[in-house]
Order: structure tokens, then sequence, then C-alpha cells
């Protein structure tokens, strides 16, 4: 909730980031995959892709963040590796850039 009320958002071809500094050190990875993605299985599988690329990449290892990933509605099918780790990349240099905006909604 906090990541979302006072955190940065960063958009990627598959996935919205949401992150906000913690205290603790290290940077943790939450994912948020919603019903709309599809039956259990295909969230799972996509849940799984996004920890693995996040452990092969250790993206902004060197920040403080609870990061969370949100997949887009839209994402591609069946979801790769590759693209995975390629939008963890396309997050590191867009937060790298300041390439930010507010993560709450205008309401």
């Amino acid at each position: 909730m906090r990541v979302q009320k006072a955190g940065l958002k960063i958009v990627t071809g598959n996935f919205l980031f949401l992150f906000h500094q913690n205290e603790i050190g290290v940077t943790r990875l939450g994912i948020a995959a919603s019903r709309k993605l599809g039956n259990a299985v295909t969230r799972n599988r996509i849940r799984r892709m996004v920890r693995e690329g996040f452990r092969l990449l250790q993206p902004l290892s060197g920040e403080s963040l609870d990061l969370v990933a949100i997949p887009k509605r839209h994402i591609e099918n069946p979801l790769s590796l590759d693209s995975v780790v390629r939008s963890f990349e396309e997050l590191t240099e867009k937060y790298l850039r300041g390439e930010t905006r507010p993560a709450e909604r205008g309401r």
C-alpha cells in the first residue's frame, strides 16, 4: 500500500513497476497478478518468470527499494524469460535516467 501511495512508477513493455525506498537495505520484489491475466496456471507461470528474472538480473541491487511488478493485461502469451529480463533491463535504464512518475493515480 505504501508503494502505491508514496512511491514512483516506471512502465515497460509488459509490466508496470511501482517502487518506494525502504529502510532494510535490500531490494524486495512483490508481484501483483490479477485474475484478468488468466487462470491460476497462467498467473503462477508469470510469477515464476518474474521471480527468476529478478533473481538472475538483480535489478537496482545497489538500491534499497520495495519493488512491485504488475503484469499488463495484454502481456505476451506465453511469457518468455528473455522478455522478462528485457523488462527488468528497461526498468533499470529508466530508473538510472530518472524517467519516473508518481505512482498514485490522479483522482
